[in-house]
């Protein structure tokens, strides 16, 4: 599935979040570069089935980058090298 539909904002490097979803409702991904990318979401198994999807859509394509959660969010993620 594209689930660039669902994007909500980009935000990051000096601007802040504007959105107005609240936190059960939304997914946020931080990328390598700092940016912060929101997308809207019914639950946790769709919010980590966009995450996975960013992270195969978007330049860390190459095999080198994973995914990653903190374990206490289960709606926030980020994008490291490994």
């Amino acid at each position: 599935m594209n689930y660039s539909i669902f994007h909500v904002e980009t935000y990051g490097h000096g601007t802040a979040e504007h959105n107005t979803l609240a936190d059960a409702d939304k997914v946020t991904i931080e990328d390598h570069d700092g940016y912060s990318y929101v997308y809207e979401c019914d639950d946790d198994a769709e919010a980590r089935d966009i995450a996975e999807w960013f992270l195969t859509t978007y330049e860390h394509h190459d095999g080198e980058w994973t995914i990653q959660g903190d374990g206490i969010n289960p709606r926030a993620f980020w994008v490291e090298r490994y």
